[in-house]
């Protein structure tokens, strides 16, 4: 059986409250903080990652990094569904832009990063989204390669399921081209959407994401 002596009693009962407080510091402190430090990788045109950096070193270096983002574009029957955003990736204020952006997280795949951008918003992870094209995005304020998705072919509870989206609506190309310019949609999407015109032929002809 252990034994304290009475004369160790103090140190051993110091050195307990010693070690607690310090468990304590980092579940609760500086552990926690390291773990809100979400990791965005650091890639070159290819997409290939060369490195990390946190969203608080990503803030104060703003364009300085090129990292991965992910936005799916919503289309039925011809029609866009947009959303207006709080800051588009531009720092433009409520913009309307696709409803579904995020960035790519340290060794998230492509896919899991679409999955997480729908769940995000509420949605259901199978919605059916497939890859349309990798591009890069860079302005004063951003410096971005973005995977753009397609989600279309949508069933009943597809649709039902977008319903729940808030502020959500359905554009039209004719709705859209009268609007361009006019500064209610982000730069991105701007340049997304004749991408969009010009391809819209190819659209059903693109595999589904596994």
């Amino acid at each position: 059986m252990f034994y304290i002596y009475p004369e160790n009693r103090t140190w051993v009962y110091c050195s307990i409250i010693f070690f607690l407080v310090l468990f304590l510091l980092y579940k609760y402190g500086w552990g926690y903080y390291l773990k809100k430090q979400i990791g965005l990788p650091i890639v070159d045109d290819s997409g290939t990652v060369y490195g990390k950096v946190t969203t608080s070193a990503k803030r104060k270096s703003k364009s300085k990094y090129f990292h991965p983002v992910i936005r799916i574009m919503v289309e039925d029957q011809g029609k866009l569904l947009l959303q207006e955003q709080p800051l588009s990736l531009d720092g433009e204020v409520r913009a309307l832009d696709f409803p579904f952006e995020r960035y790519l997280l340290f060794e998230e795949t492509v896919e899991e990063g679409v999955k997480k951008a729908l769940i995000e918003k509420g949605m259901s992870p199978h919605l059916p989204c497939r890859f349309m094209l990798r591009h890069a995005y860079r302005t004063e304020k951003t410096n971005r390669l973005i995977y753009l998705y397609l989600c279309n072919r949508l069933n009943k509870n597809h649709l039902d399921d977008l319903r729940n989206l808030e502020e959500g609506k359905w554009w039209t190309s004719t709705q859209i081209n009268e609007k361009l310019g006019t500064g209610i949609f982000s730069s991105c999407f701007e340049d997304e959407f004749e991408v969009f015109n010009a391809f819209a032929w190819l659209l059903d002809k693109l595999p589904n994401l596994p």
